[in-house]
């Protein structure tokens, strides 16, 4: 696995051993930021330079660590695996991201602390077939980790049902291989509270 585009191009990152974790292919990766970058996102005023990043069940940190490498200016991991702890930070130092890059927070993505402050990017890749994201994007939303009108991509199992919560407009829904990517844009106003 390595990083696709930008500063940080062709970087190497450790994955674990193991099923348990199922990092975000780079073929499902290049295809997202493309999308960001290039797609309805990009016309619905989305600009990744300079954005801030939240890349909640963290893993590897492959995702967050692109959106750094593409110009993001700070991205928060989330991540609570003791495995997968040491292999997040591990990428992290190989990037050279320096603190005021990143930070990584060791929690549950269901009982995150409150946000220092709200991000333009949500991205969740939680474990396929638990409908995980659901509850996670209430309590983003309700503990300040998103912008009023946040870009949220969720990865789910090809074969999963979604259906974008309230407050939130679907603006893309494909598939890559086994993986599914949704992208959502939060609707600002009263009634975006996921």
């Amino acid at each position: 696995m390595r990083i696709i585009a930008g500063r940080w191009r062709g970087k190497h990152l450790t994955t674990p051993d193991g099923r348990n974790t199922r990092p975000t292919s780079d073929r499902a990766r290049c295809a997202l930021f493309n999308l960001l970058l290039h797609g309805k996102p990009s016309a619905a005023g989305f600009r990744l330079a300079g954005a801030r990043v939240l890349d909640a069940f963290a893993g590897t940190g492959a995702v967050g660590l692109e959106a750094l490498s593409r110009g993001a200016a700070h991205v928060t991991f989330i991540e609570n695996s003791p495995e997968i702890l040491p292999i997040l930070r591990r990428n992290i130092e190989v990037c050279d991201a320096a603190d005021v890059n990143c930070r990584v927070i060791t929690s549950d993505i269901a009982a995150p602390p409150r946000a220092e402050r709200a991000c333009d990017m949500i991205f969740m890749d939680p474990p396929y077939g638990r409908a995980l994201w659901r509850p996670a994007m209430s309590v983003l939303v309700q503990s300040g980790w998103m912008t009023e009108e946040a870009i949220c991509c969720i990865e789910l199992g090809r074969q999963e049902e979604f259906e974008a919560p309230s407050g939130f407009e679907l603006l893309d829904d494909r598939h890559y291989g086994a993986a599914r990517m949704t992208v959502l844009k939060r609707q600002a106003g009263p009634g975006a509270t996921g």
